[in-house]
This record gives C-alpha cells, sequence and structure tokens, in this order.
C-alpha cells in the first residue's frame, strides 16, 4: 500500500526515523514528503509527523488518514479550527493525556493516546562503562521572556556554562553553533550514536524551558542514564512512578513567545540554576541506574507503530 508521509522538517531527525520504522514495519510503501507549509492543518509547535495516502496529499493542504500530535504547552489559536476540522475526519492521536486535554478544550477530537516510543534502532544494554559524568544533547533555537522582554534559549543552552563549570567530564551535544566550554557541535549522526553516547552518560540533565515529549529525555532514561529536569508537567505525567528521573522545582512560569512563528506563546518554566547543580551533584554522587526496562516496556516504539498502521491499512 503507498501511504504519503509528511513530516514537519528535515532537522527533526529522530521523528523522521520514527516516520520511516513505522513504514517498515507496517510493510508500507512510503513516500516522504517534508513540509512546513503556513494556514494549513499544520500547528506550528503542535505537530511532529502526519501520515495520509498519496492522492491527498496536495500543495498547501494535508488531509491525512492520521494524525499523530505532539502538543506543545499552548496552541496557536488561529489554527486551532483547521485543527478541528483535520481531526473530525481523521484518526488523531495525541502521545500524551496533557496534550489530548489541551486539544479538547478547543473541542478538538482526539481518537487516541499513544505515548511516543523511544525511537529505533533498541539502544544495547547498559553496561557499567560511564566515562561522562554529566550530558545533555539538544537543538537551539530562542524564545522571548514576554514579561522581561529578554532572549532565552527555549533548550536552556544559556543554563550549560555553570554546569560545565561545576562538572568534570560534562560535555553537551548540540547540531547547533554553541560557544561554550565542553560544548560538541555534531552534524549527520545516527541514532545508534546518540544512544551510545548515552549508554556512555551517567546522568542526563534536561534544561529545556518547555516540552510537549522530550525525546531525549525518554532515550536517555531508555538507556539507564539518570536524567534531572526541571519540573515540567510532560514529564510528570509520563514518568509518574518510574525510577530514574529527578524533578527539580520550577518555581517561575512565564509565557514565552516563539518569533519564528509569528510570535506563538508557549508556557515556559525554570528555577534556581544551584538547584538543579545540586541535584545533579546528589545523583551523580549516588548513582545507579534507571529503570531502563520499565521505560522501554512502557514506550515500546512497536505499540504506536501497530495502532497507526492498522488504522492505515483498515482505512
Amino acid at each position: 500500500m503507498a501511504v504519503s508521509v509528511a513530516i514537519s522538517s528535515k532537522n527533526i531527525y529522530s521523528f523522521n526515523n520514527i516516520a520511516r520504522d513505522i513504514c517498515s514495519v507496517n510493510g508500507l510503501n512510503c513516500k516522504f514528503v517534508y513540509a512546513v507549509i503556513p494556514g494549513t492543518y499544520i500547528i506550528p509547535g503542535t505537530h511532529d509527523l502526519f501520515v495520509g495516502s498519496a492522492s491527498e496529499v496536495g500543495v498547501g493542504d494535508i488531509r491525512a488518514k492520521v494524525y499523530y500530535i505532539v502538543v506543545d504547552t499552548q496552541i496557536d489559536t488561529s489554527l486551532a479550527p483547521k485543527i478541528k476540522r483535520a481531526c473530525s475526519n481523521a484518526y488523531c492521536i495525541s502521545v500524551t493525556k496533557t496534550g489530548a486535554e489541551l486539544l479538547e478544550r478547543y473541542d478538538i477530537p482526539v481518537a487516541e493516546v499513544v505515548p511516543h516510543g523511544y525511537p529505533l534502532p533498541e539502544p544495547k544494554e547498559p553496561n557499567n562503562v560511564r566515562p561522562i559524568n554529566i550530558m545533555y544533547l539538544n537543538h537551539s533555537y530562542q524564545v522571548i521572556h514576554s514579561t522581561k522582554l529578554t532572549l532565552l534559549d527555549r533548550k536552556g543552552w544559556h543554563l550549560w556554562p555553570k554546569i560545565a563549570e561545576a562538572f568534570k567530564n560534562s560535555v553537551a551535544f548540540t547540531s547547533a553553533h554553541i560557544k561554550a566550554k565542553n560544548v560538541v557541535v555534531y552534524k549527520n549522526w545516527s541514532l545508534e550514536m546518540i544512544y551510545r553516547l548515552m549508554l556512555g552518560a551517567k546522568v542526563y540533565a534536561s534544561l529545556s524551558l518547555s516540552e510537549g515529549f522530550s525525546m531525549n529525555v525518554l532515550m536517555a532514561l531508555a538507556s539507564g542514564a539518570r536524567v534531572v529536569a526541571w519540573d515540567l508537567p510532560v514529564f510528570r505525567e509520563l514518568y509518574d512512578g518510574i525510577y530514574g528521573i529527578t524533578l527539580v522545582p520550577a518555581t517561575e512560569k512565564f509565557t514565552c513567545l516563539i518569533p519564528v512563528y509569528t510570535m506563538v506563546k508557549i508556557d515556559c518554566y525554570q528555577g534556581d540554576i544551584n538547584e538543579f547543580i545540586d541535584a545533579l551533584s546528589r545523583t551523580l554522587n549516588n548513582f545507579n541506574e534507571s529503570d531502563w526496562r520499565t521505560v522501554r516496556d512502557k514506550f515500546n516504539p512497536f505499540k504506536l507503530y501497530r495502532v497507526i498502521g492498522e488504522y492505515i491499512v483498515k482505512r
């Protein structure tokens, strides 16, 4: 069966691989279309991949059989009616209950909540060799603090220099051009390479001020690394009762504006960086692996892939 897969960006590497895995697991003949088209069913910041038949993907419009939606902390209200129409005629899947509740507040129907699976290939089983004490890996882009009108990095890179200074054998990886201590810029790394790095790290520092899911946190936990992150609502939902993640109080909640998407608003959270560093230190000094087996079972990618694949084939 031939289908078209429209992916939000060539640069969202892990989600692009997920789209290919869905096609491979289900034996689908997929044609990949890279599309960020203003004024269509795509909501900036609230999606990551769409799946539809080839005949239904037209210029400036995507009418899919399945919409797999990663909802951010807010929705662009001007596009909510179009998403509502899309989800009224398709099978809309949200990756979190939080995201589903946000969509439903705009009367957007959600057919099912299925968590993201960790991207394939499955990481190897952890071993005792973890030479990196503190690790971070993420892209970089700017948001505006709506009250203070100052620029911040949504992924928290403005906080990294203090962490790099506080810990030996700390290293951060990014595809962006960031000039800071212990930062390595990478290009076109495979997911196997990223898993290899996470398998070699004791603690993953998630500095992001806002997330709709965070694939990197999932990949780190699935690799046995411990995670220290800001206390974002999505992390409380996804990892409640799973050993391995420490959430640092994010006492400051504020609105961030995303300039690239015509000032779309999202919720951002940040706390005391010294408390974050203390949490990293405690975790590092009492290191033992995350409950990676439970993580891999809960976020098994084949659960998601089969849900999507079965629906496409049936329709």
